[in-house]
């Protein structure tokens, strides 16, 4: 984990999470091949093969109530006053944590298994498989602090010789199974998913468009 740089990190989440730091929109120069490419992407992205039988395909947005929206905690905190190398930043830094920790959950109607999309975290070092690590929704989510929100973050551990090699760290996953609101503590902060007996699958990435990671509500 490196040192917290507030602009940097600051622009890159919001932007993660559909909000801007400038109350000016971006106007994109037209392009007359704009929606005939969107067109063929969507064409690729409904040819991604649906999950097993029995399992539901979940966006990580959906481990999210509707209503919680990060972007406009860091607002309140006043996250776009800081700059670098500002000494507030290390305090501002705590209180991003505390409200990412108590980030509200999901609390699924059914056990049914769900399938989600993400990149795995080691959480320890060694060598060979991993039987427990963290899925999140983007590359490099926890190189940097603050980590994400505790609901967009879960704990996974996988059955004895099941686990993940830890060479696939900069890999794109398929999970699979049951997940459950329960909390964890981790170097991270805090996560508030787990999915016990995960099964875990590489993404197809060369043959299939990565899915899209829909900014929170």
């Amino acid at each position: 984990m490196t040192r917290f740089q507030p602009l940097f990190l600051v622009a890159l989440w919001l932007s993660l999470q559909g909000s801007v730091l400038s109350a000016e929109p971006f106007q994109p120069t037209p392009d007359p091949m704009a929606h005939w490419r969107a067109q063929i992407e969507a064409a690729r992205r409904l040819s991604i093969p649906p999950p097993p039988k029995g399992v539901r395909e979940t966006p990580w947005d959906a481990l999210s109530p509707a209503g919680w929206n990060p972007g406009q905690i860091l607002q309140r905190l006043g996250v776009s006053q800081v700059g670098d190398g500002d000494q507030k930043a290390v305090e501002l830094e705590k209180q991003i944590k505390v409200e990412w920790d108590k980030a509200p959950t999901v609390q699924f109607k059914d056990e049914n298994p769900i399938r989600l999309t993400g990149y795995p975290v080691m959480l320890s070092g060694g060598e060979g498989l991993a039987n427990n690590i963290l899925l999140v929704p983007y590359r490099g989510a926890c190189i940097h602090r603050p980590a994400p929100p505790a609901n967009q973050m879960v704990m996974l551990s996988f059955k004895p010789g099941q686990g993940l090699p830890r060479n696939m760290g900069n890999e794109v996953l398929w999970v699979t199974g049951r997940i459950y609101a329960l909390a964890s503590p981790t170097e991270y902060g805090r996560v508030a998913y787990i999915m016990p007996d995960a099964r875990w699958q590489e993404y197809p990435k060369e043959k299939y468009p990565l899915p899209l990671y829909t900014p929170l509500r």
